[in-house]
This record gives C-alpha cells, sequence and structure tokens, in this order.
C-alpha cells in the first residue's frame, strides 16, 4: 500500500536538457512510500515492514516532446521513460526481535514512464500535468537481532510497481 495522502507526502523533482529537436535528457528523483500488509508481514514472520521514509527512485531520462501539437491552445504533450535505482528507507522488524533494519539501502534497477502535458504561462514558466509509473527490483537486507548468537542478517525480495497523477510548475532558462 502507498497511502499517498498520508505523511510524508510524495515529491519530486526533475531537471532535463531540451536538444534542438525536442529530445531532452536529465535526471529525475521522487519519493513515494510503500507499506506491506498485515498478512503479508505475519507470513513473512515481521512485525514491521515499510518503505516509510521513502522508496525513492533516482532515474536518468530521455523524453520526447511535441511543442505544436496543440499550439493553438498552449498544450504541448510529452512521453518519456527513465532507468535508475531504487534506494527505499527500508523499516522491518522480525516479531520478538530487540531491533530492526531502519536505513536507506540502494536495492536494485528501476525503471519510469512518463506521459504528460504541460502548458506554458510564459517563455520561462509553465504548468504541467502527467502520469508516471515506476517499477522497481529491491533486494534489501535485514539487521540480523543481535540478542540471538550466530543470527546471520536477512533477505527481502519485492518488486515495487507506482502509479502516480503528478501536477506542478516549470521553469526553463
Amino acid at each position: 500500500d502507498g497511502k499517498p495522502f498520508e505523511g510524508p507526502i510524495y515529491y519530486g523533482g526533475r531537471a532535463t536538457w531540451w536538444t534542438p529537436g525536442d529530445w531532452g535528457f536529465g535526471v529525475e528523483g521522487t519519493h513515494a512510500k510503500a507499506y506491506a500488509s498485515a498478512a503479508d508481514m505475519a507470513a513473512l514472520g515481521l512485525s514491521r515492514l515499510e518503505f516509510s521514509n521513502g522508496h525513492n527512485i533516482f532515474t536518468v531520462n530521455a523524453i520526447r516532446r511535441w511543442p505544436d501539437a496543440f499550439e493553438d491552445i498552449g498544450l504541448a504533450p510529452y512521453l518519456g521513460g527513465g532507468i535508475g535505482i531504487a534506494v527505499p528507507h527500508v523499516d522491518a522488524q522480525v516479531i520478538g526481535a530487540a531491533n530492526r533494519t531502519y536505513g536507506f539501502e540502494t536495492t536494485g534497477l528501476a525503471l519510469r514512464g512518463i506521459a504528460g502535458m504541460k502548458y506554458a504561462i510564459s517563455d520561462h514558466w509553465a504548468l504541467f500535468g502527467e502520469y508516471q509509473i515506476t517499477w522497481s527490483d529491491n533486494d534489501a537486507t535485514l539487521d540480523p537481532d543481535p540478542t540471538v548468537p550466530g543470527q546471520l542478517p536477512g533477505k527481502l525480495r519485492t518488486e515495487i510497481v507506482t502509479h502516480a497523477v503528478n501536477f506542478g510548475v516549470s521553469y526553463s532558462f
């Protein structure tokens, strides 16, 4: 579950360099969240499992825009995608353990898809709305409980897909 309307809120940022041929190349970071259900935690023997301080996705993107598609009403559609890494804040605790895993980990590959529309307010400022999908392959390490002699670190593997409708303000220079 993503709990998108509970704190901490979702947010992100993107920097794009546009070529004269309307191709853009850049970087993007997104802060999302992921919570395991009570049933999934029980099946795994965990009392806590969440990426709530951030299921952070960082990608390098390529974007294509069509500024003349709806020029008469000031809208410019765009499509793009990216590849990068997932860096979630892993928060997990084994049932009965004295401690928990609590920290950022680089856990695997991430992919991003983007489809949006931009509305120019001036030469520099614009509003945009877009749909984004991200997929990440997460292979996290769970810390052993120091009160259990000889316990080894655990492993958690999960794929997470997020869907988002984003609205924002763009500045071009």
